[in-house]
């Protein structure tokens, strides 16, 4: 495992180095320094809008932003934003198919000790996935993280991006071949192998990505079946 980092982290740094489209819009709930927007605040606080302790409130002016044509992330704890908010998600920005990307900090079940049970959320990813036209990303490290944070300003439609708060150490990744057509792309086209240990758990799963489209799968190590 390489250099321990945490996943909020990571994406605040990647929010910088991707965010310089002036297209793009960053709002928060009064916690910049949890979400780790500030990376972002510092270099375009022309873009950056605090809209304080209204996390609803936060999601309708995001909303209001992409109905104009701009790509809105809206910042908070993973708690807030798939359970104080999902009315608005769901019909504000989901149901419109609005370019809103949320991203749920401090989440990962229960590794948010230190904030208490009220922060501790474990049902982001399930009322996230119910929602018609919602990608979902859980990323496991820093390395995932970054590409998560472009893939989601690259994306078009709303998407849940979620991070967390503890460090953890990134994946070590090796090129090989794939041995078989994607069946994503139904092409046959080099592939990148990932071991990684999966946040909360103590299960090694191998992880191929299409270089074609990016399609990846993953499956527990030793598996004789599974193949791209």
């Amino acid at each position: 495992m390489g250099e321990m980092i945490s996943t909020r982290v990571a994406y605040g740094q990647a929010l910088e180095e991707f965010g310089s489209n002036e297209n793009v819009y960053v709002f928060d709930a009064d916690l910049k320094s949890c979400t780790m927007t500030k990376y972002f605040a510092e270099k375009y606080p022309e873009r950056f809008y605090n809209v304080g302790i209204a996390e609803a409130n936060m999601v309708d002016i995001g909303a209001g932003f992409a109905a104009c044509g701009a790509t809105a992330l809206v910042h908070t704890f993973a708690i807030f934003a798939s359970g104080r908010v999902y009315d608005q998600v769901r019909n504000n920005v989901a149901y419109p198919g609005l370019n809103v990307k949320v991203v749920g900090s401090h989440a990962a079940g229960l590794t948010v000790g230190e904030d208490g049970a009220t922060h501790q959320c474990v049902e982001d990813i399930s009322l996230m996935r119910t929602i018609p036209g919602m990608t979902v990303i859980v990323p496991c490290d820093a390395h995932e993280t970054r590409e998560a944070a472009r893939a989601i300003l690259e994306t078009a439609g709303p998407c849940y991006l979620r991070t967390g708060r503890g460090a953890s150490g990134t994946a070590q990744a090796v090129w090989a071949d794939a041995g078989a057509d994607c069946h994503m792309c139904k092409k046959s086209h080099r592939a990148k192998k990932i071991s990684e240990t999966e946040r909360g758990k103590d299960i090694v799963y191998k992880r191929k990505i299409c270089s074609g489209c990016g399609f990846r799968k993953r499956f527990r190590q030793g598996c004789s079946g599974c193949r791209f």
